[in-house]
């Protein structure tokens, strides 16, 4: 199995998230960056980043060139935005001409769940088989039991290439 573990993190849930899975599953590993960033202030990311979502804003990415050719599997990572996932994942889905791929999705979020967000990411990559989804409620706040056992059984059907629904 060749695995890409490719995601977009503004705060570092993601990010934590993605670099566990990458490496229990020996993924190869792009974080996405935006030429431009965004708000992180509390009230700004919530007004900015909400408005560059709704009106699906792609960014320019900084990124190199990336080969989803030699990969069968993409494991793809992002935070959710007004219910919908970060527009770096955007550019990124429409960028890349991306098929016929093994398809894992990987949500973070504060509370507010991940379906909607996963329904949306179905829709941008249609043509794929979507193999698993999981999501992780503020992961930085701690890796407790229940965020390693998701953990443990998300990579393992990644490894395996089976399916995994929360």
């Amino acid at each position: 199995m060749s695995a890409l573990m490719v995601y977009y993190s503004l705060e570092g849930n993601t990010d934590y998230i993605a670099k566990e899975i990458a490496s229990r599953c020996g993924a190869d590993l792009v974080r996405l960056i935006p030429k431009k960033g965004y708000a992180t202030g509390k009230a700004s990311k919530y007004v900015w980043n909400g408005f560059c979502i709704t009106f699906h804003m792609k960014p320019k990415l900084v990124n190199e060139k990336i080969p989803v050719d030699r990969y069968d599997t993409i494991i793809i990572g992002t935070p959710v935005w007004s219910s919908d996932c970060a527009p770096p994942l955007l550019t990124f889905s429409s960028e890349y001409q991306i098929k016929n791929k093994n398809i894992y999705f990987v949500i973070c979020h504060a509370g507010g769940g991940g379906t909607k967000t996963m329904l949306k990411m179905e829709r941008y990559l249609d043509g794929n088989i979507i193999k698993g989804k999981v999501e992780f409620r503020d992961p930085l706040k701690g890796m407790d039991k229940e965020v390693e056992q998701k953990l443990k059984e998300f990579c393992k059907a990644i490894t395996e290439q089976k399916t995994y629904n929360m």
